[in-house]
């Protein structure tokens, strides 16, 4: 109910509106209809809850079958992901929108370890070509030399650049939900070179995500225990490189 205050301005409800005293000035301000409001943060929750069920399940496939180094927030930022692959697909109503309808290129620069970024660590692109039911993989010359001057606090003996494809059904309705399709793995000493390749990789699954994830280990050769690996937070970095579905 509104009254008229001792400055003869009016405060609160009338109808639709509300009214208030601000600095001195009259404000009106429409009150917003609570029904529609709470029907939209109903879907908005639906749908995140939706993306929450599924993502622990794909990142545990991430991290334990491809045994990969992860930061403390990499579930908010892959839940994320999730989320936006439904809310981004305008093709269907909120209720009935799948994760595989979505745009798995989402996907592509998520870096598990935040404290060893793919970016700051790996001095080379690899172009990704796509054509019907078929990933053509650049991989250029690599030298050693330019991956030593990235981390400079480590001298290492050799690296494993791994390319791994992961084959996945993001709202694991499919069995096997998540499978390692197909991978590559260069070794590169101190002072070598690799000479350019390209990976082909052909006949690939229909309506499924396929994630290609870039990591990189370094390895010590330690007087005392021989060859060591220097995996830590600091010197892991693996990420999404490219993202398609056929």
């Amino acid at each position: 109910m509104a009254r008229i205050d001792k400055d003869g301005l009016i405060r609160g409800k009338i109808g639709d509106f509300i009214y208030r005293n601000y600095r001195g000035k009259q404000i009106v301000q429409r009150i917003a209809d609570e029904t529609k409001i709470s029907e939209k943060v109903k879907k908005n929750n639906s749908e995140f809850g939706y993306a929450s069920s599924k993502e622990s399940t794909i990142r545990n496939f991430f991290l334990n079958q491809l045994d990969l180094m992860n930061d403390g927030n990499l579930h908010n930022r892959h839940r994320k992901i999730l989320y936006e692959l439904l809310i981004h697909n305008h093709s269907k109503e909120a209720h009935q929108r799948k994760l595989l309808d979505g745009n798995p290129k989402q996907y592509i620069g998520l870096n598990f370890n935040l404290n060893s970024k793919w970016e700051d660590v790996m001095p080379y692109y690899l172009p990704v070509n796509e054509e019907e039911n078929k990933l053509t993989v650049s991989i250029p010359e690599l030298y050693a030399k330019s991956f030593q001057q990235k981390v400079k606090d480590i001298s290492f003996d050799h690296l494993k650049l791994s390319l791994i494809l992961c084959s996945i059904d993001p709202d694991l309705e499919q069995n096997p939900n998540a499978i390692v399709y197909n991978q590559r793995e260069f070794t590169l000493y101190q002072n070598q070179k690799l000479e350019e390749t390209i990976w082909d990789i052909p006949n690939l699954p229909p309506n499924r995500f396929l994630l290609l994830i870039g990591k990189i280990e370094y390895f010590e050769m330690n007087p005392v225990f021989g060859l060591k690996s220097l995996k830590s937070k600091e010197f892991c970095p693996a990420c999404v490189l490219y993202g398609a579905k056929f």
